[in-house]
């Protein structure tokens, strides 16, 4: 069986050249990607749009590939946006597990992107979005995603 890195992930990683997109590259490239899936794991790394844009098209084309996303968090990248978070949940595969934006500044623009997604994830098991500034009607639509599916949580 051909394992399949993630390869324009870790190109992009590098590229940026945070300490903390630099450590992850390290990771994903010492993690062996059992069946061709990975974690990616930015807290706190400098992640702005057009970084979340590169992220972005990365994701997408390895999927491409074969390479499996499975859990993504970019918690505590306060200058991501929502048009960058827009763009990222835009690129989301279908294998997604887990999605981290803790404390990322977002707001409603963010927020309808994750309820629209979040509703035709199937593989999604726990999303955490607390400390960003979404409306309290955001708020209530992200909450009952979890209310609605018994194998999801949902922290906001």
């Amino acid at each position: 069986m051909s394992l399949k890195l993630p390869s324009s992930v870790l190109r992009v990683l590098n590229d940026i050249g945070t300490p903390g997109c630099l450590d992850a590259a390290a990771r994903l490239a010492s993690s062996g990607h059992p069946s061709g899936s990975y974690t990616l794991h930015l807290r706190s790394s400098g992640i702005g749009p057009s970084q979340a844009d590169l992220l972005a098209q990365a994701i997408e084309q390895d999927a491409r590939v074969g390479a499996r996303l499975e859990s993504f968090s970019i918690s505590y990248n306060s200058h991501v946006s929502d048009a960058g978070v827009a763009r990222l949940v835009a690129a989301f595969p279908p294998s997604l597990t887990q999605v981290g934006l803790v404390g990322c500044g977002l707001g409603d623009v963010a927020g309808q992107a994750l309820l629209t997604w979040v509703r035709t994830a199937p593989a999604l098991r726990m999303l955490c979005v607390e400390d960003n500034g979404f409306s309290s009607a955001v708020r209530a639509g992200l909450q009952s995603l979890g209310q609605g599916r018994s194998v999801l949580m949902v922290v906001v």
